[in-house]
């Protein structure tokens, strides 16, 4: 539970950075946004995951993947019955990413990024035919808003660097 609340308290002081200090302007400030979004959703998918042993999901949602349910669990929604089932210890892992009227998280450009998440009993997926070898990821289109599934200008989760 205390490196829970560090963790949390690290994914906050990250959002607070971003949002504040307005690095979300300037020649690379999008770009930079989606890189840090990218990789503390998926950071806070795999806490949940190594915490509780399960998906943030139900594997029910899978297809297609209900962002607006991993949403609920991830911010512990009060009132929302979906994730009270599954974060049990109501954590809040993920704070201050914009979203749409859906629930799905929003890139800068204002498209829903796209995510993949492991069967629990697995690590890795596949995304656009390649295996990726970590439990979730999660990717922006980028500029130009093609999905090019991880490659092209898209900016994603597990890479620790682009083009």
């Amino acid at each position: 539970m205390k490196y829970t609340l560090i963790a949390m308290f690290g994914i906050s002081a990250i959002a607070f950075f971003l949002y504040f200090c307005r690095l979300s302007y300037g020649p690379n400030g999008f770009e930079n946004r989606a890189r840090a979004e990218v990789t503390m959703i998926a950071s806070a998918i795999e806490e949940f995951r190594s915490n509780y042993g399960v998906n943030p999901v139900h594997e029910k949602d899978f297809a297609p993947l209900d962002q607006g349910k991993v949403y609920s669990v991830l911010m512990a929604i009060p009132g929302d019955c979906y994730w009270t089932n599954i974060n049990t210890g109501g954590v809040v892992y993920l704070t201050g990413i914009p979203r749409s009227s859906h629930g799905k998280w929003l890139d800068p450009w204002g498209n829903a990024y796209n995510m993949i998440i492991a069967d629990t009993n697995t690590s890795s997926v596949v995304v656009g035919g390649a295996v990726v070898n970590r439990p979730a990821v999660v990717w922006s289109n980028g500029e130009n808003r093609i999905n090019d599934y991880g490659k092209g200008d898209d900016i994603t989760s597990w890479a620790s660097w682009q083009k």
